[in-house]
């Protein structure tokens, strides 16, 4: 399995990945990143082979990179859709619908704060920013991201598909769609919490009477 084949599945599968822009780029870049740290947490083997790079807006893997820029592969993959030729596994893709569920809700922006702030990208800061783009090494990776075992041991029965979310005034806000439908005053209550608290990630339910419940 290669990282173009993970691509391309978060391409088909994250909507904020299907663009050329520059948001889209950055974003799909570390949902690759933090593929390769999560399977390298769970399985101790690496999900594709191909190096990860630090770059001034973090972990970065190039043949990706090369692939967008000169290949044009998110127009590709957003064009054809379910006739590209995808080359994950079962056994894989719950690992990345956990890593969708946790970090493909978050900005481009957030990513990139998020692997400045931890040690695999940190510790390469002064080089990225010289864009002298070194490795990051799969040791240094399988090291500090162990704890993402238990976050996809958390997940692994959950039902991704049956789950969505929504990013209201700075929070977000997860529920079932087969349960859940939010009604205008509903995302009023969740826009008027974000006054109160902003940055976090909340579940909600509507309970028997109809109370929007949220925690």
């Amino acid at each position: 399995m290669s990282s173009i084949d993970i691509a391309k599945w978060f391409i088909l599968n994250n909507s904020d990945t299907n663009s050329e822009s520059w948001d889209s780029k950055i974003k799909l870049q570390k949902l690759l990143f933090y593929s390769q740290a999560m399977h390298l947490a769970v399985t101790d083997q690496p999900l594709f082979t191909e190096r990860i790079e630090a770059w001034k807006f973090g972990p970065v893997v190039r043949e990706v990179y090369n692939q967008v820029e000169r290949n044009s592969l998110i127009t590709m993959v957003s064009y054809f859709g379910d006739r590209v030729d995808s080359k994950v596994n079962s056994e894989v893709i719950q690992m990345l619908k956990t890593v969708n569920f946790i970090y493909g809700q978050k900005s481009s922006y957030e990513l990139v704060d998020l692997t400045h702030a931890e040690e695999p990208w940190k510790s390469l800061e002064n080089q990225a920013k010289e864009q002298r783009n070194p490795e990051i090494k799969i040791d240094a990776i399988k090291k500090y991201y162990r704890s993402l075992k238990d976050v996809f041991e958390a997940h692994k029965d959950f039902d991704f598909d049956s789950h969505t979310s929504q990013n209201i005034n700075g929070n977000r806000f997860v529920y079932n769609i087969k349960e859940t439908a939010l009604n205008p005053s509903d995302i009023t209550d969740l826009r008027n919490l974000g006054h109160e608290v902003t940055g976090q990630s909340f579940f909600v339910y509507k309970d028997e009477s109809g109370e929007l419940v949220v925690y």
